[in-house]
């Protein structure tokens, strides 16, 4: 039996490929920009397909404990992606509403106030793997 890389192999390979082989033989800087685009979009997408199911099951583990009465199906949401999407959607809207309201208060320290910077840390770290996520300003 064959077993074809999964999808993350093939872009890391497809990342690879574009900075070793094609942008050193590339001439035309505004090519050689678009070839780095290429690269840097599929190393991008590699990261999100990678991180993607672990980190939306720990949002909806904490999202769960901070609306216990919303009574999320943990095990369903588990089961499938599209479950799971589903789930993150209906808990992060109530979020939302409660905190816009100010039913919940979002102070630093709080459970809140953790969920919501670990979900902007990963968003941030998806999309711009170098950027500084840390709370620390000098």
């Amino acid at each position: 039996m064959q077993h074809r890389p999964d999808k993350t192999a093939l872009l890391d390979a497809v990342a690879r490929f574009l900075e070793k082989e094609i942008k050193p033989a590339v001439s035309d800087p505004s090519l050689a920009f678009r070839v780095l685009i290429a690269q840097s979009l599929c190393q991008l997408v590699a990261a999100e397909i990678q991180m993607e199911e672990i980190a939306e099951g720990a949002e909806i583990d904490r999202l769960a404990a901070l609306l216990p009465e919303l009574d999320l199906d943990l095990e369903r949401a588990r089961a499938s992606r599209e479950e799971r999407t589903r789930a993150l959607a209906r808990a992060s809207r109530e979020l939302c509403a409660r905190i816009a309201s100010g039913a919940v208060a979002i102070e630093p320290g709080s459970e809140v106030w953790e969920h919501v910077t670990t979900v902007l840390r990963g968003e941030l770290l998806t999309s711009s793997p170098r950027f500084d996520t840390s709370l620390e300003i000098e």
